[in-house]
């Protein structure tokens, strides 16, 4: 007889809901250097990192000519890397390098800002002397020493008691930005590794956050950017990459949330100034953008791309649902201004930081992926693989150590009740056997009925937990043998549990369909 139960009914339908799920969904944001541990390169090559991303607030003022960018607001605008002559784009080359090294796919940002890094040796653009009065300094005791320059100056933070400073002169500090000088990037990554889709850099995204510049490179954009400005920036660096690039793919806008609402988000300077949604008949930023994409011929625009889904005012943390709405909004654009556009999310979490609830919160951001039909995603802030946002991926990437995860083809996975559990489900092209992920985010073990439709249990399933009882550690949990069509499986207190069950295959009834 089963064992009772006290946990809501889960339902599966192997024949229901049927999608590919893109292995692209998987990706992570990792800076590769010579200063790497070994160990988070164990990790990519143990979860078969897809993707990897060079992308963040610094990547908008890099200059490939001299290796060198400038920190913005992140970092007291700080800029070059400490040498008086570098090797053009060496430190892009080394993420790229070491991507190859598991055939992870490069993503990488190509600058369309006005402005971009000057020079290699340390500088910055708000000097103190002879910029005085800045809310915080960097580089000389007694202030936090980061770098030294010369002459005694420290870094200041480039705002005072009245609010950001204005910078006279940024060409100082940076060169104008070009699509010329982008293009010849891109031909230098053609000429150093081959074409994007034949093994080379398949994807370059749009700058990063534009809608962010104002606060983070307000030293040389202190103006808010517009509907019109964003897009000509974009169409002419994506003519420029295609042309050095034909198979190379186009990602943009590659901005905050919900910057892709315009002025209609109600809080989002940087379109509701200029031109917003206000002179473009209330459209949404995001929908206007697909829209003008469609209009270039031949195509451009590869990826509509956002960052964190569902999240609202610059917080990590959107509720599941919040996500789901988001990423139905942005297929619902797609489909009806741009058909064929993939969707990305290209910078994302549910939260960083060694906490077990931001793990349980990254392993229900997969399964959305998955159960969405995403085309991409990349994690920010996983730069331990010990954290439990690092096993997340690993349940779904490599739950056993022997290289098995989740299904390819997403199907129907219901919960009665998301407080209590969550749950997502896939079929593995291999061997047929059905995958389901459960996360359970309260401090309460339940015992579930876990109900299975259009597929035929001719063997116990096997199930795999990681629990915030053993959070160093994947466990092979209990073997669950099937009554009728029917599994009883407990789902211990902050947990994920994969449970893998065997199959012949669809059954007879949900191939008919």
């Amino acid at each position: 007889m089963p064992a009772a139960t006290n946990g809501p009914l889960l339902t599966i339908d192997v024949g229901a809901s049927r999608h590919a799920i893109s292995n692209d969904i998987y990706g992570v944001t990792i800076f590769w250097s010579s200063s790497t541990p070994a160990s988070l390169q164990q990790f990519a090559a143990a979860i078969r990192l897809p993707v990897n991303r060079y992308g963040g607030d610094a990547t908008t003022r890099y200059n490939w000519q001299v290796d060198s960018t400038n920190a913005g607001s992140d970092w007291y605008f700080m800029a070059g890397n400490g040498s008086s002559s570098s090797t053009p784009s060496a430190s892009v080359d080394t993420i790229v390098d070491g991507n190859r090294v598991n055939g992870t796919k490069s993503i990488i940002t190509a600058p369309i800002i006005d402005w971009i890094t000057k020079a290699s040796p340390w500088n910055c653009s708000y000097p103190d002397p002879p910029v005085a009065n800045q809310v915080s300094l960097n580089g000389n005791p007694p202030y936090n020493p980061y770098v030294h320059l010369a002459g005694n100056v420290a870094c200041g933070s480039g705002s005072n008691a009245a609010g950001y400073i204005s910078d006279s002169n940024p060409g100082a500090t940076d060169i104008p930005n070009t699509p010329a000088i982008q293009q010849a990037w891109v031909s230098h990554f053609v000429t150093k590794y081959g074409h994007g889709g034949s093994g080379g850099v398949p994807i370059y995204e749009l700058d990063n956050e534009p809608n962010g510049w104002i606060a983070v490179h307000h030293d040389v954009r202190p103006q808010n950017i517009g509907y019109s400005e964003l897009f000509t920036k974009s169409v002419n660096m994506a003519r420029a990459i295609k042309a050095a690039d034909p198979t190379a793919l186009v990602l943009g806008p590659d901005d905050i949330p919900p910057a892709d609402e315009g002025c209609n988000s109600g809080g989002v300077a940087g379109t509701c100034n200029n031109d917003g949604a206000n002179q473009h008949g209330g459209t949404p930023l995001g929908l206007w953008y697909l829209q003008q994409f469609a209009a270039q011929s031949p195509r451009l625009l590869d990826y509509y791309a956002m960052h964190y889904p569902g999240a609202c005012c610059f917080s990590n943390n959107g509720t599941i649902a919040a996500m789901i709405t988001a990423i139905q909004r942005h297929k619902g654009w797609i489909n009806s201004a741009y058909p064929g556009t993939k969707l990305a999310y290209d910078e994302w979490n549910r939260g960083t930081g060694n906490s077990f609830a931001v793990g349980l919160a990254t392993a229900d951001g997969l399964g959305v992926f998955g159960q969405q039909a995403v085309d991409l995603a990349s994690f920010w802030g996983l730069g331990d693989p010990t954290y439990p946002s690092a096993y997340a991926f690993r349940m779904f990437r490599n739950y056993d150590g022997a290289g098995h995860g989740f299904g390819e083809t997403s199907v129907s996975a219901l919960t009665a009740d998301a407080t209590k559990l969550t749950v997502y489900a896939a079929q593995r092209n291999a061997d047929n056997a059905v995958t389901i992920v459960v996360v359970n985010p309260t401090a309460t073990a339940w015992t579930s009925a876990v109900s299975l439709a259009n597929v035929s249990l001719q063997q116990p399933a096997r199930t795999y937990q990681y629990a915030s009882a053993n959070p160093a550690a994947i466990v092979t949990g209990p073997t669950v043998v099937p009554s009728g069509s029917t599994l009883v499986v407990t789902f211990p207190a902050n947990s994920i549990t994969m449970i893998v069950q065997p199959s012949g295959g669809q059954s007879a009834n949900s191939r008919r369909r």
